[in-house]
């Protein structure tokens, strides 16, 4: 039965694949489809680039890093990793190139709470 599910279906598959249609004129201009689809392409292109380069460059601006972080790593592998423990406050203006910088609170350090 060459995939249909019955002769019936066959049937009715040939004669539609015998039969003619008629395309009109404005149906038929591929130019103007073409403008549309690359207009629409264009639209696409530049609203998915703009939105990214928006978000990229807030990124490089720090808008979405932490303002604190919390890190707790513990000393069973290496001794000296329990230095870093403890709850970290971000450098607003002091950066590493282009890496934001971090600083721990000190037992002189006044209690700052979330920021």
């Amino acid at each position: 039965s060459e995939g249909f599910l019955g002769r019936k279906m066959k049937r009715k598959s040939k004669k539609m694949s015998n039969q003619t249609y008629f395309v009109t004129k404005e149906n038929a201009n591929s130019v103007n489809a073409t403008k549309v689809s690359i207009a629409y392409l264009l639209i696409l292109f530049t609203a998915f680039f703009g939105g990214w380069a928006f978000i990229f460059f807030q990124q490089t601006n720090g808008k979405y890093l932490c303002a604190q972080i919390f890190s707790q790593l513990g000393d069973a592998a290496l001794p000296m990793l329990g230095t870093f423990t403890g709850l970290f406050y971000r450098h607003e203006k002091r950066t590493f190139g282009r890496r934001s910088s971090y600083r721990g609170t000190d037992i002189n350090d006044q209690e700052k709470g979330p920021l």
